[in-house]
């Protein structure tokens, strides 16, 4: 089914005709997604006046999608979404002319992989000076929040933490390896692990790598149709050898490298393995 995307824009002086995006919404039938800047420093700036509104707006809009999320998964779901861009619009109209919406534009992927694909064009987030390096555990803890919030889209929030585990066992030739985001029910259906090259000893980030590429060779030896990822927190200063080192090992073993800004597009494609008599057990039908 066809997905829509929306862009919110804060609009400060409706004479001057001058905005900047907030926010993305993307959404179909079955449900919406949305993303708001981190930082509203600049959004305050460029308005020159209290933007709590914009931040309460946006709260209301992640809340909505909340409550629908949870409607739809009941037994008494309506069939259109609760959010869509004729409640967007009412919603925006409490504020009178300072918050507007795009034309909604049609696109085929779903909303969570369209969300990923078309944020980064329209949300500006100056990066972080001083952001201190994350570790591997931060690697494979967003990749296990990427999955699981793409399978609760698709299924109850109790089943999708059954499937979806962090730190699973998943057995090789030689010996059983723990990954930090795997999908399965009874076998397993995806898999992931997690490196950061955020890090500042590159020694050390060759040791992950060494570490996945034995765990990703291991498991491939029993399990070698099943997808596995790499799932990595790039270098900041672009490539380096140790991950230069990893794109290779997982072209040569079929692994997929996943980028951190790719995870929503990646995780949407690892729920879609869900069979689909499961989803539509746990949706009653």
């Amino acid at each position: 089914m066809p997905s829509f995307y929306s862009v919110l824009q804060y609009l400060p002086d409706p004479l001057r005709g001058e905005c900047v995006n907030f926010g993305v919404i993307t959404y179909n039938d079955r449900g919406a997604r949305a993303r708001f800047l981190r930082s509203w420093r600049r959004i305050s700036a460029f308005g020159g006046e209290d933007i709590t509104f914009l931040r309460d707006f946006a709260k209301s809009v992640d809340q909505a999608i909340d409550s629908q999320t949870l409607l739809r998964l009941s037994p008494d779901a309506p069939e259109r979404p609760q959010l869509d861009a004729e409640k967007l619009e009412s919603m925006a109209s409490d504020w009178m002319n300072s918050i507007q919406l795009t034309p909604a534009r049609a696109s085929l992927l779903s909303p969570d992989a369209l969300l990923a694909s078309i944020a980064g064009d329209f949300l500006y987030e100056p990066e972080r000076e001083h952001r201190q390096a994350r570790s591997r555990l931060h690697a494979g803890q967003l990749a296990y929040d990427a999955l699981r919030n793409a399978v609760t889209f698709r299924v109850p929030e109790p089943l999708a933490r059954k499937v979806v585990q962090h730190g699973r066992e998943i057995r090789g030739h030689a010996e059983p390896h723990r990954f930090d985001a795997s999908l399965g029910n009874g076998k397993a259906l995806a898999a992931a692990l997690g490196v950061s090259f955020e890090t500042k000893e590159e020694r050390d980030q060759e040791a992950y790598v060494t570490q996945a590429a034995w765990s990703f060779a291991d498991v491939r030896k029993v399990l070698p149709d099943l997808p596995l990822t790499l799932f990595v927190i790039p270098p900041p200063g672009g490539d380096n050898d140790p991950f230069h080192r990893a794109r290779i090992i997982a072209r040569d073993l079929d692994v997929q490298v996943v980028k951190e800004g790719q995870k929503e597009a990646w995780a949407s494609r690892a729920a879609a393995l869900l069979p689909a008599d499961l989803i539509n057990g746990a949706r009653g039908g």
